[in-house]
């Protein structure tokens, strides 16, 4: 078995059977569980659903491949052509409810009442940094959505002069 996996902010496909009530838990918003018997029958239905060439069909399919790679991104807009992407998170074990987030990069999500931020800086020492979410900054992002998270996001990742890290280590906010 094979599954589209739908939610607001990602659309992904998987080989990891999980219930349609454990996806909800881990993705924030989220919409739909599709399940197909194999391969052949989710590549004619994304063919379908956004009018796939055969290079990318051959490219769902070399991803697809991949044993290792238990997750694939998808997203498809009318300015950008279908495009996929593996995932390396492990999203069965992430304890919260993931909102918004980018392999590598960043993960903001919910656990129980709270929201968190995590950024990776690079480097050397693969730095990283992670906040817990002001009652502030909670409420900029019920008002004004991801754009608030994104500025949170370029502020964390200043190595020097991060306002917003330093003020989370003053309110003991900083989680690593």
């Amino acid at each position: 078995m094979i599954f589209i996996i739908n939610a607001q902010n990602t659309n992904l496909i998987t080989r990891e059977d999980l219930s349609v009530i454990e996806w909800a838990e881990k993705l924030e918003k989220f919409v739909r569980y599709t399940a197909f018997n194999d391969d052949n029958e989710l590549i004619k239905q994304l063919t379908y659903e956004y009018n796939l060439n055969q290079s990318q069909i051959e490219e769902i399919k070399k991803c697809l491949e991949t044993e290792k790679i238990k997750y694939h991104r998808y997203s498809c807009t009318k300015y950008e052509h279908f495009k996929i992407e593996p995932v390396y998170l492990e999203i069965k074990k992430v304890t919260g409810k993931l909102i918004y987030w980018r392999d590598w990069d960043y993960i903001f999500e919910k656990r129980d009442n709270d929201y968190f931020l995590w950024c990776f800086l690079g480097g050397f020492a693969d730095a990283q940094r992670e906040i817990k979410l002001s009652e502030e900054h909670v409420k900029k992002y019920q008002e004004i959505g991801l754009a608030q998270i994104d500025y949170l996001i370029d502020n964390l990742k200043k190595l020097h002069n991060s306002e917003e890290y330093e003020l989370a280590i003053i309110e003991n906010r900083k989680v690593m």
